[in-house]
Order: C-alpha cells, then structure tokens, then sequence
C-alpha cells in the first residue's frame, strides 16, 4: 500500500474546524483611555515593586503605557 492510497486527496477531512473572529466590544475614544489608565494603575499597584530585583519591565510597561496615554488624549 502506498502513502497516496491512505490519504488520497479527493476525500473531504474527516474533521472540520469552524474559525471564529473574536468580537470585541467598540470603545469610544475616551474608554479606551480609561482602560489604558486602569492597566497602568494596576501594573504599578500590584506589580512593579523598585526596591526589588527583576521588576523593570514593569517600569518600561508603565512608561509605554503612560506615552500611549498621553498620545490619545492629545487627539481628543
């Protein structure tokens, strides 16, 4: 038996996997900001700590975040 008898090309798949898009809500403007402020709150809250080692990503995320913020407000 060849490889091309066990799988020949004209059968339909076994298994069909139906792809879904995401659905994400629409935000104004204004609440994507709001959403950007409160994950740069949360970040320096719980999660940067600078008296500790290994925690200056956080310090680059909340400083990326806060120029990010900062874009946005300006288009208002």
């Amino acid at each position: 038996m060849k490889y091309s008898d066990a799988f020949p090309d004209d059968e339909e798949p076994i298994v069909q996997i139906e792809q879904k898009q995401p659905v994400f809500p629409k935000l104004t403007k204004q609440e994507y900001i709001a959403v950007l402020v409160n994950e740069r709150e949360t970040l320096l809250r719980h999660y940067f700590k600078p008296n500790e080692e290994g925690t200056g990503h956080f310090n680059t995320a909340a400083s990326v975040l806060e120029i990010r913020i900062t874009e946005l407000s300006k288009e208002l």
